[in-house]
């Protein structure tokens, strides 16, 4: 049997690949078996710079602005229109360069586009990493990763970002500049999940032992019927 292939792109811009099926009632035809992209998230920028795409997002708007930016066209971001992108926040403390201001991490991202990163080195610590991009005002991103044989390299990004979207496998943490406001907040709202926590520690032995003395006070009262 002769396997018959062809590759196409269609009017959307995907990539099919299909296979040629002879049947004997019937004219021979086309099947398809792939297509890519698998999801809106494989286009290139599909989401615009500055803007992290989901791929799980099925029925909900795929797009959301990295930390410490805001949508550059609220109005086509209403509509679900990314591609313009997203541009930082124009606070009144909104500065980037040596104003406090400090680095956001996200998880799990596909690295973006490295037209605009520069390996700084192929060994060097998470700590000395961060600090070359603080130095560097124009830096915006920066991420540590593992150098098989070398250690951890350090990629540092420049401008603006494209093409960053979520992934489970060859995904990387990213560390995002913000100004000092966005940092702030960022570490109250991390800051605020801890302290819950402390609190509903904190809290658990105080209510057993109130249970506790309740529980006295009803068998002394029955005690004192009887």
């Amino acid at each position: 049997m002769i396997l018959v292939l062809t590759i196409i792109v269609d009017y959307s811009g995907f990539v099919k690949k299909l296979t040629w099926h002879e049947s004997e009632s019937s004219d021979g035809q086309w099947k398809e078996f792939r297509r890519d992209p698998q999801n809106r998230c494989d286009f290139y920028g599909w989401c615009g710079p500055n803007i992290i795409c989901e791929p799980t997002y099925v029925n909900k708007f795929e797009c959301a602005c990295l930390p410490g930016f805001e949508p550059k066209y609220p109005r086509d971001w209403f509509l679900r229109g990314g591609s313009g992108g997203c541009v930082r926040k124009l606070l009144e403390s909104s500065s980037v360069c040596e104003h406090r201001e400090g680095f956001v991490k996200v998880e799990n991202l596909i690295l973006p586009d490295s037209t605009a990163a520069v390996w700084v080195d192929m060994s060097m610590s998470p700590a000395d990493c961060e600090l070359e991009c603080k130095t560097n005002c124009s830096c915006s991103v920066y991420a540590s990763i593992e150098i098989p044989g070398q250690g951890v390299g350090c990629l540092t990004w420049y401008g603006e970002l494209l093409d960053m979207k979520y992934g489970t496998t060859d995904s990387y943490d990213l560390f995002v500049r913000v100004d000092a406001y966005e940092l702030a907040e960022y570490n109250r709202k991390s800051n605020g999940s801890g302290e819950k926590k402390d609190i509903l520690a904190i809290l658990a032995p105080s209510v057993a032992s109130l249970w506790f003395i309740i529980s006295l006070f009803v068998a002394q009262e029955e005690g004192t019927k009887m």
